[in-house]
């Protein structure tokens, strides 16, 4: 699953890896849901690989829904550039299963989330120098 959607897609090529989870709950909200655990896992490269745009096309992508633009890497082409991966994949953050319905779903995801995000970035600054 990738959570971070469209303006994640906007975010792709250039020189530093993007990724757009802060305000991304609803992935959370599923796992609350239903009471699955939630993997952190971090791909070092990857928003390198190819470039999405143009970004002039990213307020209709978001109001419709559906992206629009042209995927490119190598010469233009929808290949993708010569760059080292590394995917990293850390210990699962404990998810109580909540119902929707439950006056404390909201505060459950909120605390999900927020240790998700505490593991994700633990995970990313452990291993960002390899």
């Amino acid at each position: 699953m990738t959570p971070g959607g469209i303006a994640e897609m906007y975010l792709a090529g250039g020189d530093a890896d993007h990724i757009y989870i802060h305000s991304r709950k609803g992935f959370v909200s599923i796992a609350v849901e239903e009471g699955v655990d939630i993997v952190p896992v971090y791909h070092f490269g990857n928003s390198q690989l190819l470039s999405f745009g143009p970004r002039c096309l990213e307020n209709y992508s978001r109001k419709w829904r559906f992206s629009l633009g042209i995927v490119h890497g190598v010469l233009g082409l929808p290949l993708p550039r010569r760059i080292p991966l590394m995917m990293v994949v850390g210990p699962p953050v404990d998810v109580q299963k909540v119902p929707r319905g439950d006056p404390a779903f909201a505060a459950v995801v909120d605390d999900a989330h927020k240790r998700y995000m505490e593991a994700l970035k633990s995970l990313y600054d452990r291993h960002k120098g390899e």
